[in-house]
Formats: structure tokens, C-alpha cells, sequence
């Protein structure tokens, strides 16, 4: 019969670590979709975004409009007249 050898410990740490990557990557995926999914639906958290972290919300114009120029650049001038009344008053 022929004997298994055991496993290195190196081996079984570089298994666990990875393990433990790809759960936190899932996990950042799952994130990041629901909150791209938010900010393509929600105006208001979008608005809540351009105020607290105003290079998010560029990115997000910038990618859309990569795929899809003028829809995002509707979208755009929406969030800006919206925005700028919300801001007058």
C-alpha cells in the first residue's frame, strides 16, 4: 500500500489565506454591486454621495458614460439641475 505524506504547514496556511481572500473579495463585490445598484436607482443617495465623497460620484458618471454616453449624460443634468435647486434653497 502506499502511504499519503502528509501536507507541508506552509501549504495548509497558503490554503486557509486563500480561503479567507475570496470570501473578503465576495464580499467586496457583493458591496460594491449593491452600492453601484443604489446609486443607479436612488437620485437622493446619489446626491448624498456628490456631497460626502464627490470623486465616487464622478467615477460612477465617468464609467457609465463609457458604456451608455447619453443616458448618463441625462442623468447628469438631471442630478445637476436637482442638486443646484436643492442647493438654493
Amino acid at each position: 500500500m502506499i502511504q499519503k505524506s502528509a501536507k507541508p504547514a506552509i501549504f495548509k496556511r497558503f490554503q486557509g489565506g486563500l480561503k479567507i481572500f475570496l470570501f473578503v473579495e465576495t464580499i467586496a463585490f457583493f458591496g460594491s454591486y449593491g452600492v453601484w445598484f443604489r446609486m443607479n436607482r436612488d437620485q437622493a443617495f446619489r446626491g448624498y454621495i456628490g456631497e460626502k465623497f464627490p470623486s465616487i460620484l464622478e467615477g460612477f458618471y465617468r464609467i457609465g458614460e463609457i458604456f451608455d454616453k447619453d443616458a448618463l449624460a441625462r442623468l447628469r443634468e438631471a442630478d445637476s439641475a436637482t442638486f443646484a435647486v436643492k442647493k438654493s434653497k
